[in-house]
């Protein structure tokens, strides 16, 4: 690869690296700055994503949110692990959602549907 920092391409694999290199060097200054100024343009161009489609989002603002999501993750899971507050809510609102459906008639019904299937194809 050449000593210009400017054309180093980091790559996952050896082979990408030496192809992306080779193809650097051949290129003249003019095709260097329009291969650039194109994979700008494709950055921020928007793209169609998401099902069927359906999202316009540009591949940066994808890596953004990407990014803002990530981060989100790892303070929310900090918040949730580290703090003890959070933690005894989290742990309340559980209670009380598998109470009411343990108390359900929904779920006194799926139960003795399943016994019922259960004892019926049961062979003794």
């Amino acid at each position: 690869m050449s000593d210009d920092k400017t054309t180093e391409i980091p790559l996952q694999t050896p082979m990408e690296a030496l192809v992306a290199g080779a193809m650097m060097e051949k290129l003249g200054p003019e095709a260097r700055d329009k291969l650039v100024t194109d994979s700008l343009v494709y950055l921020m161009r928007k793209q169609r994503t998401g099902n069927y489609g359906s999202l316009e989002v540009s591949p940066l603002a994808e890596l953004f949110n990407q990014a803002l999501f990530s981060t989100a993750r790892e303070i929310v899971n900090d918040k949730v692990k580290n703090d003890p507050e959070v933690k005894a809510q989290i742990e309340a609102m559980l209670k009380k959602t598998i109470a009411a459906v343990l108390e359900s008639d929904m779920f006194a019904n799926l139960v003795s549907t399943m016994l019922e299937k259960a004892l019926t194809k049961a062979t003794y």
